[in-house]
């Protein structure tokens, strides 16, 4: 009867963990703050208002963030840890940029680079749509974007991020598996006596 209870408890376990790590639900994920840092024009507030001008639209247009040199950058916050499964993101097209993520603001790493020649468009704003920016999902509070190199006329005019919540790690699932392994345990062993 014991062998049964542990049977039916690691599996549960199991089957918890398959679904904490479902990643094609992908949902938009709530980014709270965007703040920049360095010389740039317009709010970085226009990064997460929703709007995604049209392409081709003039990169120094009053709907983008735009800037000259590579030094300033742009950072994202997250109203918590998620699994980062896909990005949307318009840039200026034949510019190269920077997107890394970070769990606490302070360590970052890199997760995708956007090259000038990937555009679709001969000139003006760029839409990157999930399908064009691929990477490996990532747990990340944060991510910031900046500007590598290109003809020192960048712009960003919105960023959209999609995610779940957090797979836990594996130590937290075999800590659930164990817990609920020693709750069916002694059940099991009290109905013996």
């Amino acid at each position: 009867m014991r062998y049964r209870w542990a049977a039916r408890t690691l599996a549960l376990a199991g089957v918890l963990s398959l679904g904490m790590s479902d990643e094609s639900i992908a949902a938009p994920i709530n980014i709270i703050t965007a703040t920049g840092d360095g010389g740039y024009y317009n709010s970085p507030g226009r990064l997460i208002d929703g709007e995604i001008p049209d392409e081709g639209t003039w990169w120094a247009s009053s709907t983008n963030v735009y800037w000259n040199g590579t030094a300033p950058f742009f950072t994202l916050e997250f109203d918590s840890v998620y699994t980062l499964v896909d990005l949307l993101v318009q840039v200026d097209n034949n510019d190269d940029y920077l997107i890394q993520y970070s769990l606490n603001g302070a360590d970052w790493v890199g997760l995708y680079t956007i090259p000038g020649s990937a555009g679709n468009i001969n000139g003006g704003m760029d839409t990157f749509i999930p399908s064009e920016i691929n990477f490996s999902p990532v747990n990340a509070r944060y991510i910031r974007l900046s500007a590598l190199d290109g003809d020192n006329m960048y712009a960003i005019s919105e960023v959209q991020a999609f995610g779940t919540s957090p797979v836990p790690e594996p130590a937290s699932v075999v800590l659930l598996g164990s817990g609920l392994f020693a709750l069916f345990g002694y059940r099991a062993k009290k109905e013996t006596y």
